[in-house]
Protein backbone atom coordinates (compact mmCIF):
# COMPACT_ATOMS: atom_id res chain seq x y z
CA UNK A 1 0.00 0.00 0.00
CA UNK A 2 1.08 3.78 -0.69
CA UNK A 3 3.16 5.02 1.99
CA UNK A 4 2.05 8.63 3.17
CA UNK A 5 5.76 9.65 3.52
CA UNK A 6 6.41 8.90 -0.08
CA UNK A 7 4.01 10.70 -1.20
CA UNK A 8 4.55 13.55 0.91
CA UNK A 9 8.03 13.38 -0.28
CA UNK A 10 6.85 13.50 -4.29
CA UNK A 11 4.49 16.33 -3.15
CA UNK A 12 6.59 18.52 -1.41
CA UNK A 13 6.77 19.79 2.53
CA UNK A 14 3.93 22.25 1.64
CA UNK A 15 1.63 19.67 1.28
CA UNK A 16 2.28 17.75 4.17
CA UNK A 17 -0.03 19.45 6.77
CA UNK A 18 -2.71 18.29 4.41
CA UNK A 19 -1.74 14.77 3.77
CA UNK A 20 -1.62 14.26 7.31
CA UNK A 21 -5.05 14.68 7.64
CA UNK A 22 -5.98 11.79 5.26
CA UNK A 23 -6.14 7.62 5.29
CA UNK A 24 -4.73 6.40 2.43
CA UNK A 25 -6.04 2.75 3.55
CA UNK A 26 -9.38 4.20 3.44
CA UNK A 27 -8.93 5.72 0.54
CA UNK A 28 -7.88 2.70 -1.07
CA UNK A 29 -10.58 0.81 0.07
CA UNK A 30 -13.33 3.34 -1.69
CA UNK A 31 -11.38 3.01 -4.84
CA UNK A 32 -11.34 -0.37 -4.46
CA UNK A 33 -14.73 -1.00 -3.92
CA UNK A 34 -15.78 1.83 -6.66
CA UNK A 35 -13.47 0.15 -9.24
CA UNK A 36 -15.09 -3.64 -8.65
CA UNK A 37 -11.09 -4.35 -7.90
CA UNK A 38 -9.61 -6.56 -5.20
CA UNK A 39 -8.21 -4.12 -2.81
CA UNK A 40 -4.77 -5.92 -3.83
CA UNK A 41 -5.33 -5.43 -7.56
CA UNK A 42 -5.43 -1.45 -6.57
CA UNK A 43 -2.07 0.16 -7.75
CA UNK A 44 -0.53 2.28 -5.38
CA UNK A 45 0.67 4.43 -8.92
CA UNK A 46 -3.23 5.07 -8.93
CA UNK A 47 -3.77 6.06 -5.33
CA UNK A 48 -0.46 8.28 -5.44
CA UNK A 49 -2.12 9.99 -8.89
CA UNK A 50 -5.67 10.51 -7.62
CA UNK A 51 -4.28 11.89 -4.02
CA UNK A 52 -1.56 13.82 -6.04
CA UNK A 53 -4.28 15.32 -7.64
CA UNK A 54 -6.54 15.96 -4.86
CA UNK A 55 -3.66 17.74 -3.13
CA UNK A 56 -2.80 20.28 -5.91
CA UNK A 57 -6.48 21.10 -7.03
CA UNK A 58 -7.78 21.56 -3.46
CA UNK A 59 -4.55 23.14 -1.84
CA UNK A 60 -6.44 26.20 -1.88
CA UNK A 61 -9.71 25.27 0.05
CA UNK A 62 -6.95 23.61 2.54
CA UNK A 63 -5.68 26.84 2.87
CA UNK A 64 -8.90 28.63 3.68
CA UNK A 65 -10.06 26.40 5.73
CA UNK A 66 -7.02 25.05 7.30
CA UNK A 67 -7.74 21.66 7.90
CA UNK A 68 -9.32 18.72 5.11
CA UNK A 69 -12.94 18.92 7.81
CA UNK A 70 -14.72 22.20 9.45
CA UNK A 71 -17.42 21.29 11.96
CA UNK A 72 -20.40 23.70 13.25
CA UNK A 73 -23.22 22.95 15.10
CA UNK A 74 -26.82 22.77 13.51
CA UNK A 75 -30.41 22.61 14.55
CA UNK A 76 -33.43 21.80 12.46
CA UNK A 77 -36.62 20.16 11.88
CA UNK A 78 -36.17 16.37 10.25
CA UNK A 79 -38.38 17.10 7.13
CA UNK A 80 -37.80 13.25 5.64
CA UNK A 81 -40.76 11.84 4.86
CA UNK A 82 -39.11 8.38 4.66
CA UNK A 83 -40.97 6.81 7.19
CA UNK A 84 -40.44 3.00 5.89
CA UNK A 85 -37.10 3.56 6.02
CA UNK A 86 -37.12 5.33 9.80
CA UNK A 87 -39.19 2.45 10.86
CA UNK A 88 -36.34 0.16 10.08
CA UNK A 89 -33.99 2.50 11.58
CA UNK A 90 -36.24 2.23 14.78
CA UNK A 91 -36.01 -2.10 14.28
CA UNK A 92 -32.23 -1.76 14.14
CA UNK A 93 -32.09 -0.18 17.50
CA UNK A 94 -34.48 -2.78 18.65
CA UNK A 95 -33.69 -5.77 16.95
CA UNK A 96 -36.32 -7.98 18.72
CA UNK A 97 -39.42 -5.88 17.43
CA UNK A 98 -37.44 -5.48 13.41
CA UNK A 99 -39.70 -8.08 12.05
CA UNK A 100 -42.79 -6.15 13.38
CA UNK A 101 -41.39 -2.84 12.49
CA UNK A 102 -41.17 -4.23 9.32
CA UNK A 103 -44.27 -5.33 8.66
CA UNK A 104 -45.67 -1.84 9.19
CA UNK A 105 -43.15 0.11 7.12
CA UNK A 106 -45.81 0.92 4.92
CA UNK A 107 -47.32 3.11 7.53
CA UNK A 108 -47.65 6.72 6.68
CA UNK A 109 -48.59 7.51 9.95
CA UNK A 110 -49.40 6.22 13.41
CA UNK A 111 -52.45 4.47 12.23
CA UNK A 112 -52.55 0.74 11.24
CA UNK A 113 -54.28 0.67 8.17
CA UNK A 114 -54.32 -2.88 6.62
CA UNK A 115 -54.19 -1.84 2.81
CA UNK A 116 -50.75 -1.29 3.36
CA UNK A 117 -50.05 -5.45 5.02
CA UNK A 118 -49.50 -8.33 2.97
CA UNK A 119 -52.31 -11.00 2.94
CA UNK A 120 -49.95 -13.75 5.28
CA UNK A 121 -48.97 -10.85 7.67
CA UNK A 122 -53.12 -10.10 7.79
CA UNK A 123 -53.45 -13.52 8.46
CA UNK A 124 -50.51 -13.85 10.74
CA UNK A 125 -51.79 -11.09 13.15
CA UNK A 126 -55.36 -12.54 12.97
CA UNK A 127 -54.32 -16.23 14.23
CA UNK A 128 -52.11 -14.74 17.07
CA UNK A 129 -54.66 -11.92 18.34
CA UNK A 130 -58.50 -13.83 17.15
CA UNK A 131 -60.99 -10.85 17.24
CA UNK A 132 -58.67 -8.19 18.22
CA UNK A 133 -59.83 -5.31 16.33
CA UNK A 134 -56.77 -3.26 15.30
CA UNK A 135 -57.66 -1.59 12.27
CA UNK A 136 -57.41 2.06 12.89
CA UNK A 137 -55.53 1.89 16.15
CA UNK A 138 -52.53 3.96 16.79
CA UNK A 139 -49.13 1.87 16.16
CA UNK A 140 -47.83 2.76 19.24
CA UNK A 141 -50.70 1.84 20.97
CA UNK A 142 -50.26 -1.69 19.65
CA UNK A 143 -47.00 -2.57 20.11
CA UNK A 144 -47.37 -1.29 24.01
CA UNK A 145 -50.85 -3.12 24.35
CA UNK A 146 -50.35 -6.57 22.46
CA UNK A 147 -45.90 -6.89 21.68
CA UNK A 148 -44.85 -5.21 25.88
CA UNK A 149 -42.79 -3.14 23.30
CA UNK A 150 -40.45 -0.76 26.37
CA UNK A 151 -41.10 2.53 26.51
CA UNK A 152 -38.02 3.58 24.71
CA UNK A 153 -38.94 1.58 21.36
CA UNK A 154 -42.74 3.78 21.89
CA UNK A 155 -41.11 7.25 22.16
CA UNK A 156 -38.69 6.51 19.19
CA UNK A 157 -41.96 5.14 17.29
CA UNK A 158 -43.99 7.67 18.15
CA UNK A 159 -41.28 10.48 16.53
CA UNK A 160 -40.99 8.21 13.29
CA UNK A 161 -43.79 10.84 12.03
CA UNK A 162 -43.47 13.96 13.81
CA UNK A 163 -41.24 16.60 12.37
CA UNK A 164 -38.53 16.57 15.02
CA UNK A 165 -35.91 18.30 15.42
CA UNK A 166 -32.24 17.22 15.09
CA UNK A 167 -29.56 18.53 16.73
CA UNK A 168 -26.28 17.66 14.60
CA UNK A 169 -22.82 18.89 13.41
CA UNK A 170 -22.78 20.47 9.89
CA UNK A 171 -19.42 19.85 8.39
CA UNK A 172 -17.53 21.08 5.06
CA UNK A 173 -15.45 18.24 3.97
CA UNK A 174 -12.70 17.95 1.24
CA UNK A 175 -11.56 14.81 3.30
CA UNK A 176 -11.07 12.07 -0.26
CA UNK A 177 -12.78 9.20 1.90
CA UNK A 178 -15.59 11.71 2.83
CA UNK A 179 -16.32 12.50 -0.89
CA UNK A 180 -15.93 8.84 -1.91
CA UNK A 181 -18.09 7.67 0.82
CA UNK A 182 -20.91 10.76 0.35
CA UNK A 183 -23.82 8.45 -0.31
CA UNK A 184 -23.26 5.91 2.09
CA UNK A 185 -24.99 5.47 5.27
CA UNK A 186 -26.44 3.16 7.87
CA UNK A 187 -29.72 5.01 7.92
CA UNK A 188 -30.93 3.28 4.03
CA UNK A 189 -31.23 6.46 2.05
CA UNK A 190 -28.98 6.20 -1.19
CA UNK A 191 -28.89 8.07 -4.29
CA UNK A 192 -26.40 7.14 -7.29
CA UNK A 193 -23.33 8.24 -5.99
CA UNK A 194 -23.47 4.95 -3.79
CA UNK A 195 -20.46 2.47 -4.26
CA UNK A 196 -22.63 -0.51 -4.79
CA UNK A 197 -22.20 -3.37 -7.28
CA UNK A 198 -24.24 -4.32 -9.73
CA UNK A 199 -26.20 -0.76 -10.05
CA UNK A 200 -26.12 -0.15 -13.69
CA UNK A 201 -27.34 3.42 -13.76
CA UNK A 202 -24.88 4.20 -11.47
CA UNK A 203 -23.11 7.72 -11.25
CA UNK A 204 -20.55 7.20 -8.39
CA UNK A 205 -17.67 8.05 -10.74
CA UNK A 206 -19.01 11.57 -10.05
CA UNK A 207 -17.83 10.97 -6.47
CA UNK A 208 -13.86 10.36 -7.67
CA UNK A 209 -14.40 13.52 -10.06
CA UNK A 210 -15.16 15.48 -6.96
CA UNK A 211 -12.08 14.25 -5.35
CA UNK A 212 -9.91 15.11 -8.19
CA UNK A 213 -11.09 18.70 -9.00
CA UNK A 214 -10.81 22.19 -7.91
CA UNK A 215 -14.48 22.96 -6.51
CA UNK A 216 -16.07 20.39 -5.05
CA UNK A 217 -16.66 19.95 -1.41
CA UNK A 218 -19.18 17.75 0.61
CA UNK A 219 -21.28 19.25 3.50
CA UNK A 220 -23.27 17.00 5.80
CA UNK A 221 -25.04 16.86 8.50
CA UNK A 222 -24.13 13.93 11.56
CA UNK A 223 -24.61 12.69 14.91
CA UNK A 224 -23.18 9.75 14.94
CA UNK A 225 -19.79 7.92 13.80
CA UNK A 226 -18.74 4.66 14.28
CA UNK A 227 -17.82 1.27 12.78
CA UNK A 228 -18.68 0.96 8.88
CA UNK A 229 -19.12 -2.08 7.00
CA UNK A 230 -18.99 -0.85 3.40
CA UNK A 231 -21.36 -3.43 1.76
CA UNK A 232 -19.51 -6.58 3.55
CA UNK A 233 -16.21 -6.11 1.10
CA UNK A 234 -14.68 -3.48 3.49
CA UNK A 235 -14.37 -2.55 6.92
CA UNK A 236 -13.71 1.13 8.48
CA UNK A 237 -13.05 2.04 12.00
CA UNK A 238 -14.52 5.00 12.09
CA UNK A 239 -16.90 6.90 10.05
CA UNK A 240 -19.01 9.75 10.40
CA UNK A 241 -23.10 8.81 9.86
CA UNK A 242 -24.33 11.60 7.08
CA UNK A 243 -27.87 11.91 7.60
CA UNK A 244 -28.09 14.08 5.38
CA UNK A 245 -25.44 15.51 2.42
CA UNK A 246 -25.23 18.27 -0.13
CA UNK A 247 -22.45 18.61 -2.26
CA UNK A 248 -21.39 22.35 -2.85
CA UNK A 249 -18.76 24.25 -5.67
CA UNK A 250 -16.75 26.75 -5.45
CA UNK A 251 -15.03 29.25 -7.57
CA UNK A 252 -11.14 29.70 -7.39
CA UNK A 253 -11.74 33.05 -5.22
CA UNK A 254 -15.13 31.72 -2.95
CA UNK A 255 -17.12 34.28 -4.16
CA UNK A 256 -19.57 31.95 -5.68
CA UNK A 257 -21.03 28.78 -4.55
CA UNK A 258 -23.16 26.07 -6.27
CA UNK A 259 -25.35 24.37 -4.20
CA UNK A 260 -26.20 20.97 -4.99
CA UNK A 261 -29.69 18.44 -4.68
CA UNK A 262 -29.81 17.68 -0.96
CA UNK A 263 -30.07 13.90 -0.14
CA UNK A 264 -32.38 12.16 0.75
CA UNK A 265 -35.62 13.34 0.06
CA UNK A 266 -34.34 15.86 -2.28
CA UNK A 267 -37.96 17.62 -3.34
CA UNK A 268 -39.11 16.72 0.18
CA UNK A 269 -37.16 19.62 2.30
CA UNK A 270 -38.86 22.65 2.52
CA UNK A 271 -37.40 26.53 1.11
CA UNK A 272 -36.44 27.38 5.01
CA UNK A 273 -34.41 24.00 4.77
CA UNK A 274 -32.74 24.54 2.13
CA UNK A 275 -31.76 28.31 3.31
CA UNK A 276 -30.88 27.51 6.37
CA UNK A 277 -28.02 25.26 5.30
CA UNK A 278 -27.40 27.91 2.33
CA UNK A 279 -26.71 30.67 5.24
CA UNK A 280 -24.41 28.39 7.25
CA UNK A 281 -22.43 27.94 3.95
CA UNK A 282 -22.64 31.43 3.12
CA UNK A 283 -21.74 33.25 6.11
CA UNK A 284 -18.65 30.61 6.62
CA UNK A 285 -17.22 31.96 3.36
CA UNK A 286 -18.14 35.46 3.86
CA UNK A 287 -16.62 35.76 6.95
CA UNK A 288 -13.26 33.28 5.53
CA UNK A 289 -12.09 35.95 2.83
CA UNK A 290 -13.55 39.41 5.07
CA UNK A 291 -16.68 39.71 3.04
CA UNK A 292 -19.65 41.48 4.13
CA UNK A 293 -22.09 38.11 4.04
CA UNK A 294 -24.66 39.42 1.68
CA UNK A 295 -25.29 36.94 -1.26
CA UNK A 296 -27.61 37.34 -4.69
CA UNK A 297 -28.71 34.54 -7.14
CA UNK A 298 -27.44 34.50 -10.67
CA UNK A 299 -31.09 34.82 -11.20
CA UNK A 300 -30.97 38.31 -9.97
CA UNK A 301 -28.21 39.36 -12.66
CA UNK A 302 -28.08 40.23 -16.36
CA UNK A 303 -26.72 37.16 -18.11
CA UNK A 304 -23.33 38.71 -18.91
CA UNK A 305 -23.06 39.13 -15.59
CA UNK A 306 -24.00 35.51 -14.37
CA UNK A 307 -21.74 32.57 -12.66
CA UNK A 308 -21.68 30.25 -14.96
CA UNK A 309 -21.70 26.37 -13.32
CA UNK A 310 -21.29 22.90 -15.14
CA UNK A 311 -19.12 19.89 -15.39
CA UNK A 312 -16.32 20.47 -17.05
CA UNK A 313 -16.13 17.11 -18.04
CA UNK A 314 -19.53 16.08 -18.20
CA UNK A 315 -19.31 12.74 -18.68
CA UNK A 316 -18.54 12.09 -14.95
CA UNK A 317 -21.20 11.95 -12.45
CA UNK A 318 -24.53 13.26 -12.70
CA UNK A 319 -26.17 16.60 -14.33
CA UNK A 320 -27.00 18.25 -11.51
CA UNK A 321 -24.89 21.57 -12.37
CA UNK A 322 -26.82 24.55 -13.36
CA UNK A 323 -26.33 27.87 -13.26
CA UNK A 324 -29.67 28.60 -11.91
CA UNK A 325 -28.41 27.46 -8.67
CA UNK A 326 -25.26 29.70 -8.12
CA UNK A 327 -25.18 32.56 -5.62
CA UNK A 328 -22.68 35.06 -5.35
CA UNK A 329 -21.05 37.60 -2.81
CA UNK A 330 -23.11 40.68 -3.59
CA UNK A 331 -21.05 44.03 -5.12
CA UNK A 332 -18.00 42.02 -6.45
CA UNK A 333 -16.56 43.10 -9.91
CA UNK A 334 -16.12 39.95 -11.16
CA UNK A 335 -17.05 36.47 -10.23
CA UNK A 336 -14.97 33.29 -11.71
CA UNK A 337 -16.70 30.79 -12.66
CA UNK A 338 -17.36 27.31 -11.13
CA UNK A 339 -15.73 24.66 -12.59
CA UNK A 340 -16.15 20.97 -10.74
CA UNK A 341 -15.28 17.79 -12.65
CA UNK A 342 -12.03 19.57 -14.53
CA UNK A 343 -9.85 16.86 -14.04
CA UNK A 344 -9.57 13.37 -16.28
CA UNK A 345 -10.08 10.29 -14.86
CA UNK A 346 -7.32 7.62 -15.58
CA UNK A 347 -9.00 4.43 -15.30
CA UNK A 348 -8.68 2.70 -11.73
CA UNK A 349 -7.42 -0.07 -13.49
CA UNK A 350 -3.95 0.98 -13.82
CA UNK A 351 -4.71 0.98 -17.96
CA UNK A 352 -3.81 4.46 -18.32
CA UNK A 353 -6.56 5.12 -20.15
CA UNK A 354 -9.12 8.15 -19.34
CA UNK A 355 -12.15 6.10 -17.95
CA UNK A 356 -15.21 6.31 -20.25
CA UNK A 357 -17.82 8.07 -17.59
CA UNK A 358 -21.40 7.33 -16.53
CA UNK A 359 -22.97 10.11 -18.62
CA UNK A 360 -21.35 9.45 -21.74
CA UNK A 361 -23.03 8.00 -24.85
CA UNK A 362 -25.61 6.11 -22.51
CA UNK A 363 -27.52 5.33 -25.70
CA UNK A 364 -25.33 2.70 -26.74
CA UNK A 365 -22.35 1.72 -24.24
CA UNK A 366 -23.90 -0.31 -21.75
CA UNK A 367 -22.06 -0.06 -17.94
CA UNK A 368 -22.40 -3.70 -16.22
CA UNK A 369 -22.45 -2.19 -12.88
CA UNK A 370 -19.20 -4.21 -11.77
CA UNK A 371 -16.92 -1.43 -11.02
CA UNK A 372 -16.04 2.24 -12.47
CA UNK A 373 -13.65 0.83 -15.08
CA UNK A 374 -12.88 0.93 -18.90
CA UNK A 375 -13.51 -3.30 -18.75
CA UNK A 376 -16.63 -3.42 -17.27
CA UNK A 377 -18.24 -1.03 -20.61
CA UNK A 378 -19.26 -2.26 -23.88
CA UNK A 379 -21.30 -1.47 -26.89
CA UNK A 380 -24.92 -2.65 -26.83
CA UNK A 381 -26.64 -4.10 -29.67
CA UNK A 382 -25.59 -3.29 -33.15
CA UNK A 383 -24.76 -0.45 -35.40
CA UNK A 384 -27.57 0.27 -37.63
CA UNK A 385 -26.42 1.44 -41.07
CA UNK A 386 -29.88 2.95 -41.58
CA UNK A 387 -29.43 5.19 -38.78
CA UNK A 388 -27.70 8.64 -38.54
CA UNK A 389 -26.73 7.16 -34.45
CA UNK A 390 -25.98 3.92 -32.99
CA UNK A 391 -29.22 3.10 -32.12
CA UNK A 392 -30.08 0.07 -30.19
CA UNK A 393 -30.60 -2.81 -32.76
CA UNK A 394 -31.04 -6.66 -33.48
CA UNK A 395 -29.63 -6.82 -36.89
CA UNK A 396 -32.23 -7.85 -38.42
CA UNK A 397 -33.67 -4.83 -39.97
CA UNK A 398 -36.54 -4.94 -42.19
CA UNK A 399 -40.51 -3.84 -42.13
CA UNK A 400 -41.43 -4.18 -38.71
CA UNK A 401 -37.95 -2.06 -37.67
CA UNK A 402 -38.66 1.41 -37.06
CA UNK A 403 -34.72 2.71 -37.76
CA UNK A 404 -35.13 0.59 -41.27
CA UNK A 405 -38.54 1.80 -42.24
CA UNK A 406 -37.66 5.46 -41.38
CA UNK A 407 -35.10 5.48 -44.07
CA UNK A 408 -36.83 2.78 -46.79
CA UNK A 409 -39.78 4.90 -46.84
CA UNK A 410 -41.28 4.55 -50.54
CA UNK A 411 -44.85 6.20 -51.98
CA UNK A 412 -47.96 4.54 -52.05
CA UNK A 413 -48.23 5.43 -55.66
CA UNK A 414 -45.23 3.30 -56.65
CA UNK A 415 -43.56 1.22 -54.38
CA UNK A 416 -39.95 1.21 -55.90
CA UNK A 417 -39.85 4.94 -56.13
CA UNK A 418 -38.64 6.14 -52.65
CA UNK A 419 -40.10 8.70 -50.84
CA UNK A 420 -38.26 12.35 -49.91
CA UNK A 421 -40.33 12.37 -46.47
CA UNK A 422 -41.96 15.30 -48.00
CA UNK A 423 -45.35 13.75 -48.86
CA UNK A 424 -46.85 12.93 -45.28
CA UNK A 425 -49.91 11.62 -44.38
CA UNK A 426 -52.73 14.07 -42.86
CA UNK A 427 -54.04 11.71 -40.31
CA UNK A 428 -50.44 11.98 -38.63
CA UNK A 429 -50.83 15.03 -38.19
CA UNK A 430 -47.44 15.68 -39.66
CA UNK A 431 -45.55 12.99 -38.24
CA UNK A 432 -44.57 9.69 -39.83
CA UNK A 433 -45.29 6.82 -37.57
CA UNK A 434 -42.68 3.82 -38.29
CA UNK A 435 -44.62 1.43 -37.04
CA UNK A 436 -46.75 1.46 -39.82
CA UNK A 437 -44.25 0.29 -42.16
CA UNK A 438 -42.22 2.04 -44.40
CA UNK A 439 -45.07 2.88 -47.32
CA UNK A 440 -46.20 6.77 -46.76
CA UNK A 441 -49.47 7.34 -47.55
CA UNK A 442 -50.46 9.80 -50.54
CA UNK A 443 -52.78 13.75 -49.05
CA UNK A 444 -53.65 15.62 -51.89
CA UNK A 445 -52.77 19.05 -50.17
CA UNK A 446 -48.66 18.01 -48.72
CA UNK A 447 -47.66 16.18 -51.92
CA UNK A 448 -49.23 18.70 -54.85
CA UNK A 449 -45.40 19.34 -55.04
CA UNK A 450 -44.07 16.11 -55.80
CA UNK A 451 -43.25 15.06 -58.94
CA UNK A 452 -43.90 11.36 -58.65
CA UNK A 453 -47.97 12.77 -57.34
CA UNK A 454 -48.07 14.98 -60.45
CA UNK A 455 -47.45 12.45 -62.67
CA UNK A 456 -49.59 9.82 -61.24
CA UNK A 457 -52.56 12.12 -60.85
CA UNK A 458 -51.80 13.16 -64.50
CA UNK A 459 -51.74 9.35 -65.91
CA UNK A 460 -54.86 9.12 -63.77
CA UNK A 461 -56.45 12.06 -65.68
CA UNK A 462 -55.59 10.88 -68.92
CA UNK A 463 -57.15 7.16 -68.09
CA UNK A 464 -60.22 8.70 -67.20
CA UNK A 465 -61.04 10.59 -69.97
CA UNK A 466 -59.59 7.55 -72.24
CA UNK A 467 -62.18 5.51 -70.62
CA UNK A 468 -64.63 7.92 -70.97
CA UNK A 469 -64.00 8.60 -74.72
CA UNK A 470 -64.10 5.21 -75.54
CA UNK A 471 -67.36 4.83 -73.49
CA UNK A 472 -68.79 7.17 -75.70
CA UNK A 473 -68.06 5.43 -78.95
CA UNK A 474 -68.90 2.49 -77.61
CA UNK A 475 -72.47 3.07 -76.60
CA UNK A 476 -75.28 3.84 -78.17
CA UNK A 477 -78.52 6.35 -76.87
CA UNK A 478 -82.18 5.79 -77.91
CA UNK A 479 -84.30 8.73 -76.54
CA UNK A 480 -88.18 7.60 -75.71
CA UNK A 481 -90.16 10.43 -74.62
CA UNK A 482 -88.20 11.66 -70.88
CA UNK A 483 -86.47 8.60 -70.93
CA UNK A 484 -82.89 7.64 -72.68
CA UNK A 485 -81.66 4.06 -73.05
CA UNK A 486 -77.76 3.43 -73.32
CA UNK A 487 -77.10 -0.15 -75.24
CA UNK A 488 -73.40 -1.30 -76.58
CA UNK A 489 -72.92 0.10 -79.90
CA UNK A 490 -73.72 -2.47 -82.98
CA UNK A 491 -70.53 -3.42 -84.47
Amino acid sequence: MLNKKVLIEKLGEEYKPMLNKISIPDFTKCIAQYSGLHISEVKDEVIEEYLSLWAKNKKHIFDLMGDIRFDMPIKYVDEDRQYDKKLIEVGKQFPAYYPWLKLFRGATNNKIDTNNFYWQDRDMINELFPGYRYEGMALTRFFKQKLDAPDELITALGRVWENSTVEATFTLSIDPVDIMLSSENPYDWVSCYRLEWGCEDSHADGCLAGVLDSATIITYAWNAEGKYSLYGNYEFKNIRYKRMRMTIGVNKDFTAIHFNTIYPGKSDYSDSFRKLLRNKVETYFANKINKENVWISNDTVDWKDRVECSRYYDNYGYSEYSACDVYMIKGEKEHPDITPYNEIIHCPCGCGENYRGSDCDRDYWYYNGDGHINENWSEEGYYCEYSDEREDCDGDCGPDCPVWCRNNMVCELDENEGCDRNCWDAEDDGDFDPYRGNVVRCNPENCKECPLYKYHKQAEQEDREFEEQRDKELTEHIEIGDFTISFPASK
